[in-house]
């Protein structure tokens, strides 16, 4: 049985379904630039270039994205190439990123691809301006000879 505070938060990362969508950039178009927006925005066509929109963005099947993204809720049918920010991500089946990923809350269904760096954190716990650490392969690796 799910807690009550996890339940919430995979209501929370499905909200971006119910919502309406306020702009679609079709299959057959290609936005070179920056988009911004308050609402939300499903890309079935190809876009290269940064996001931000306050509530959320879909990115289609047969989408290609190009660019950081800044949103509240963000759901990954398609293709995301760069760093993302944003409070709940579901990476579908056919889902593909490459990129790093900061959020609350993520749901990655079976056969969803990433690549990247994840940071998870809570409204309490904002990541924003802090800088990944490197470390060598090394100290990963317990080495031993024989």
């Amino acid at each position: 049985m799910l807690g009550k505070k996890r339940q919430l938060q995979i209501e929370d990362a499905t909200i971006l379904n119910q919502e309406p969508i306020n702009s679609i950039v079709g299959k057959d178009l290609v936005i070179k630039g920056e988009l911004h927006g308050e609402g939300t925005v499903r890309v079935d066509g190809r876009v290269e270039g940064d996001i931000t929109l306050q509530k959320g963005l879909i990115v289609g099947d047969e989408a290609v994205v190009t660019g950081d993204v800044k949103t509240e809720n963000l759901i990954v049918y398609g293709k995301l190439v760069g760093n993302i920010f944003c409070k709940s991500i579901q990476v579908k089946s056919s889902g593909n990123i490459k990129g790093d990923i900061h959020t609350e809350i993520i749901l990655i269904e079976t056969g969803g691809k990433y690549n990247g760096l994840l940071y998870m954190q809570d409204a309490d716990n904002s990541l924003e301006g802090v800088q990944p650490k490197s470390l060598p392969v090394a100290s990963l690796l317990k080495v031993t000879h024989q």
